[in-house]
């Protein structure tokens, strides 16, 4: 997993980042505000922000709210980590959109303890949306196949229809009736009717289904 260090101080900055490289994880770094919202916005970002409150720029509140603002990357989980220890810091925190918050300084096992956390929620997370989609997908096709079922008796009416008036023309000619034109035209006719009625049949299915893809030359 990757974890993003939002930290313009360099000591501390290398000190997470040699923790978390021990723990396993792939280090993204960021020493303001601007490349930290830059860095979440590209493919495949970091999914857990490590995000120091006093930086150059945007501080760590304003990144925080920018960042829940963003309508079309992954969520982000974000730790603060400060050295801000009022109850109203803390508050402050939360409601511009941070998970969690870590006062400074910190054992290095309550950081560990708060990325796993992060970790577990980020997955249940994984696979709820996973779930919503399988079941969107069953959903669909369940749809579909009633849609098909349907479509399946409308176009079976006219077939049978024009199955009976060929069989008809069939039989008087297998007998050697005298069809006479007028008639004739009239049954014809009635066949070409039927092979409107499926053809708007299809092209309704073709709008439920979606737009029609243009054809190459």
């Amino acid at each position: 997993m990757k974890i993003l260090i939002v930290e313009d101080d360099t000591t501390c900055m290398a000190m997470v980042e040699s923790w978390l490289q021990r723990w396993g994880y792939q280090i993204v770094k960021a020493v303001n505000g601007t490349a930290a919202l830059t860095i979440t916005q590209q493919p495949d970002p970091p999914r857990i922000m490590l995000l120091d409150w006093m930086l150059p720029g945007l501080d760590g509140i304003e990144i925080c709210q920018r960042l829940r603002q963003q309508k079309d990357s992954s969520y982000v989980y974000v730790i603060m980590i400060t050295a801000k220890t009022e109850k109203e810091d803390a508050l402050a925190a939360f409601e511009s959109g941070v998970d969690d918050y870590l006062v400074k300084p910190f054992d290095v096992p309550s950081l560990k303890a708060r990325i796993k956390a992060a970790e577990r929620i980020l997955s249940y997370e994984q696979s709820v949306l996973e779930n919503q989609q399988q079941m969107a997908r069953h959903e669909h096709l369940a749809n579909m196949g009633i849609m098909a079922a349907g479509i399946a008796h409308e176009i079976n009416q006219p077939l049978n229809a024009m199955k009976i008036t060929v069989d008809g023309l069939i039989y008087q000619y297998e007998s050697g009736m005298e069809i006479p034109q007028d008639a004739l035209i009239a049954k014809l006719k009635r066949v070409s009717g039927q092979v409107d009625r499926i053809d708007k049949i299809i092209l309704h299915m073709r709008a439920l289904i979606g737009p029609k893809t243009s054809e190459k030359p």
